[in-house]
């Protein structure tokens, strides 16, 4: 039995391979870019709601990939800016050490 994420004009854009019988794979992380778009929702709760929404029902008919590709992190990029957030966050400096008082 192969299983087709409702509704599929939204959850189409994170198929990213048809099997010889017609199982679908999808990314994870465009599922949790989808549903942050969908259901209006942030990136955390978004990944609980797939995490406990879709990933369930992963062995009942498609396959789920964890492999972070060039479509996946530039769909996150333009979709939501968190990879761009996560790199401003890096390039805060690190703490200096005081120096102990004699």
């Amino acid at each position: 039995m192969n299983i087709k994420l409702e509704p599929h004009r939204s959850f189409g854009k994170a198929i990213v391979k048809v099997g010889r019988q017609g199982r679908l794979t999808y990314n994870y992380y465009m599922l949790v870019d989808v549903c942050e778009r969908l259901y209006e929702l942030p990136t955390e709760d978004a990944v609980e709601w797939v995490d406990y929404n879709i990933c369930n029902l992963a062995p009942m008919g498609f396959d789920i990939s964890f492999a972070v590709s060039a479509r996946s992190i530039g769909h996150k990029i333009t979709a939501t800016g968190c990879l761009k957030k996560a790199a401003r966050k890096r390039s805060i400096p690190a703490a200096r050490k005081i120096p102990k008082k004699s």
